[in-house]
C-alpha cells in the first residue's frame, strides 16, 4: 500500500511547530504552557493540570517557572560597566528553572555556573535545575575562554517560580470504549527540534489526517503532547486515563 504524504496537512502542522519550537519551555510555565495552548486551540482537546507540590507516582510537581532576562557584563577596574558580553539571545541560554541571582563575582567564580561543549564548541546546551536553588548559563567555547578569573563581572539573571500547575494537552479521536492507541510526543524542551519537535509535529499531522479521512474507527486514538517524563507520570498517575490501553 502507497502512502502519500497530504502536503497541505503537513504545511500546516509545520506552521504550528515553528510558531512553538522559539518559546523558552521549562517542564511548567509560561513557555510550554503557552505552547500547549497553541496546540489546543489549533486541534482541540483538553488540558490536565497538576498542581505544584503534588506527588504523581514518585515524581514532584515543581514550581513554575519563567526566565525573563540575562544580563552577564565585564566591570572595569572602577567597578563601572564595561560591556555586556551574554545576554539573553537564545532559549537555551538560561538553564530551565535556574534561580535569580544579581551581584558582582568574580571570572572565576563566574566559570563555575558556565556551561560549555568541548565537542560542540560553537553550541550551546540544554540545562536544567528543577529542584535545586542553582543557576547555570550556557556559553561558547570562545565566551567562555574570554572570561579572565581575576576580573569582576556583574550578573543579572531574572527568573521567578511560583505556585501553579504542570499541564499535559490530550487529544481525543473515536469513542473511548474501543482499544485506546496512545502517540505521546513531549514538548519541553526549547531550541531543539529532533529532541521533542519532531514528535509533536508527527503527532499533529497524524490528527489532522485522521480526522479528515476519517480512519478512526476501530481504535481510539489518544494523542498527548506534555513534558518529558514527568508529563507522562502525571497522565499516567490517573487510570482512568489509560482506560483501554493497547499495547
Amino acid at each position: 500500500m502507497k502512502f502519500e504524504i497530504n502536503q497541505e496537512i503537513f504545511d500546516e502542522s509545520l506552521r504550528i511547530v515553528e510558531e512553538i519550537f522559539p518559546l523558552h519551555r521549562s517542564i511548567s510555565g509560561n513557555g510550554i504552557n503557552k505552547a500547549l495552548d497553541i496546540l489546543k486551540n489549533e486541534i482541540g482537546g483538553k488540558i490536565y493540570q497538576y498542581n505544584t507540590g503534588s506527588f504523581v507516582m514518585d515524581w514532584r510537581i515543581p514550581d513554575e517557572w519563567v526566565c525573563n532576562d540575562l544580563s552577564i557584563c565585564e566591570l572595569n577596574i572602577d567597578g563601572s560597566t564595561s560591556t555586556e558580553i551574554i545576554s539573553f539571545d537564545h532559549p537555551l541560554r538560561v538553564a530551565s528553572h535556574s534561580a535569580s541571582f544579581k551581584g558582582v563575582i568574580s571570572g572565576e567564580e563566574l566559570k563555575k555556573h558556565l556551561v560549555v561543549l568541548e565537542k560542540y564548541p560553537d553550541n550551546l546546551s540544554h540545562r536544567y535545575l528543577y529542584y535545586v536553588d542553582e543557576w547555570l548559563v550556557s556559553v561558547k567555547k570562545d565566551e567562555y575562554e574570554a572570561i579572565i578569573d581575576d576580573n569582576n563581572y556583574s550578573v543579572n539573571i531574572d527568573t521567578s517560580k511560583f505556585k501553579g500547575s504542570l499541564r499535559v494537552h490530550e487529544k481525543v479521536l473515536g469513542e473511548l470504549n474501543k482499544p485506546t492507541v496512545f502517540l505521546l510526543s513531549h514538548i519541553c524542551h526549547p531550541a531543539q527540534f529532533n529532541d521533542g519537535l519532531v514528535g509533536v509535529l508527527l503527532n499533529l499531522y497524524l490528527c489532522k489526517y485522521l480526522e479528515k479521512e476519517q480512519l478512526s474507527n476501530k481504535y481510539t486514538y489518544k494523542f498527548l503532547a506534555f513534558p518529558e517524563t514527568i508529563g507522562s507520570h502525571a497522565y499516567c498517575s490517573d487510570n482512568e486515563n489509560i482506560k483501554n490501553s493497547f499495547f
